[in-house]
């Protein structure tokens, strides 16, 4: 029996027992198997309606309906993040390809060593040379100075001899 049905007996004894101060009345062995049998009924349908299948689909969509924004935003978050994953796997992939290439061109680079180490010799020899010609200039206009200067001591040397020869022809 369940505490249900027990409570309800113990009502129904107190009821008669009321009952009886009042009137004699005994209770009757039938009416007392029905009531057992109706108590034992209504349990029985509240057990029933208790452990109904509907209520255990509403507390399932309960549990679904204050879980389900939860799951659906780890859902986002897991999606972004596979985004970001793609990114950069495809970013180490182009890397790793940039790596090897670079790996497969050590010919070209050398060559560039090679072409650059040209480059710097021949702009020494340009830079020597550029220095030569500036060097010839400046000796240049010095002797330049020198022959104009020579050639004035010339002329005048030469202008002095014609003007005393002249004095002499003319005194002669």
């Amino acid at each position: 029996m369940s505490t249900f049905e027990e409570k309800m007996a113990t009502s129904s004894r107190k009821k008669s027992v009321t009952m009886s101060k009042n009137i004699i009345i005994r209770p009757d062995p039938d009416t007392s198997a029905k009531v057992q049998s109706a108590i034992r009924l209504l349990s029985e349908t509240m057990q029933i309606n208790a452990n109904e299948p509907s209520l255990a689909f509403y507390r399932i969509q309960e549990h679904i309906r204050k879980t389900y924004p939860a799951i659906v935003q780890k859902q986002r978050e897991l999606e972004n993040l596979q985004v970001q994953i793609d990114g950069l796997v495809f970013d180490i992939e182009y890397s790793m390809e940039a790596v090897k290439t670079i790996l497969n061109s050590e010919c070209h680079f050398s060559n560039i060593q090679t072409q650059l180490q040209k480059a710097i010799l021949l702009q020494k020899q340009i830079h020597l040379l550029n220095q030569q010609q500036i060097q010839q200039k400046l000796f240049g206009k010095r002797d330049e100075k020198l022959l104009h200067k020579n050639q004035t001591v010339v002329n005048a040397s030469l202008s002095l001899s014609f003007e005393q020869k002249q004095t002499e022809q003319s005194l002669s």
